[in-house]
């Protein structure tokens, strides 16, 4: 797996949002209840992606939260960066933790290909690619 079960659901709740009215703030409950994700997990979630200039939150009575930018200014990559990292992408596949290009084992060549390809498409999906129902990236 590429990307881990925070990233998975940061990616659902920006999914979620961008097919909300973009001047609402939804709940984070309402947003669990929908999606059938746990309510503190999406919490936590929601709080990294704040930090990260993607998400504005509003308190109060008719508070949650909502997107902080336009769906065609937030890549896939800004989401799963914010939660996972930078380096996200950046760890062998069969040996993430002795693998390097100073000491490579033998996928490494083979993966270091995939795995650019992999990040040009993570920088150049937006969000909004999901709003325009887009078959090919």
């Amino acid at each position: 797996m590429l990307i881990s079960r925070s990233s998975e659901y940061a990616i659902e709740l920006v999914l979620y949002l961008i097919n909300q009215n973009s001047d609402t703030f939804i709940p984070l409950h309402q947003i669990a209840k929908d999606t059938n994700l746990s309510y503190h997990f999406l919490g936590k979630i929601s709080q990294i992606l704040v930090k990260n200039d993607l998400l504005k939150t509003y308190r109060g009575p008719n508070g949650g939260v909502t997107l902080n930018r336009l769906p065609s200014e937030i890549s896939l990559y800004d989401v799963v960066s914010a939660v996972e990292g930078d380096a996200f992408l950046d760890q062998c596949m069969l040996r993430p933790q002795r693998c390097s290009d100073d000491s490579p084992c033998q996928i490494h060549p083979v993966w270091a290909n995939i795995r650019t390809d992999i990040q040009n498409v993570f920088h150049n999906v937006t969000l909004d690619t999901f709003t325009r129902n887009d078959t090919e990236l």
